[in-house]
């Protein structure tokens, strides 16, 4: 299913200052945060890298957010808007295990890679998180 973009004349004047700061608030957090800062200082490889593989019998089909480089790492990483509690951040990403292990399986297929790492960023926390 295509998604259908919003006509801008269909949005009234306070929902597009609500969106925008919002976003603002939610980028604002972002760029002072360590995981702001890795990304700054790593070899950007991809953004938005659409994948397409078989995997356990399925054809799984998604988008790496980044794929980068720091101190001979190589990353995936995807970011996330969740609403969530600090408290409970290693509970939410508990439930991305899929789509790290179908990322990662992946970038090891295409690159010949036997040991990358998954983080997800959480964007509204400023926190990055490895599982």
């Amino acid at each position: 299913m295509k998604s259908k973009e919003i006509p801008p004349d269909a949005l009234q004047t306070q929902d597009v200052e609500f969106v925008k700061a919002a976003a603002l608030k939610i980028l604002s957090g972002f760029v002072s945060s360590e995981a702001y800062k890795e990304l700054q200082n790593a070899q950007i490889l991809g953004r938005e890298v659409s994948i397409l593989l078989k995997w356990n019998g399925q054809i799984m089909r998604g988008t790496i957010d980044i794929l980068y480089k720091t101190d001979n790492r190589l990353i995936v990483a995807d970011y996330k808007t969740d609403h969530v509690k600090p408290s409970d951040l290693q509970a939410r990403a508990e439930k991305y295990q899929r789509q790290k292990e179908v990322y990662i399986e992946a970038v090891k297929r295409c690159l010949n890679i036997d040991n990358p790492e998954f983080k997800l960023i959480f964007l509204r926390l400023g926190k990055a998180i490895s599982i």
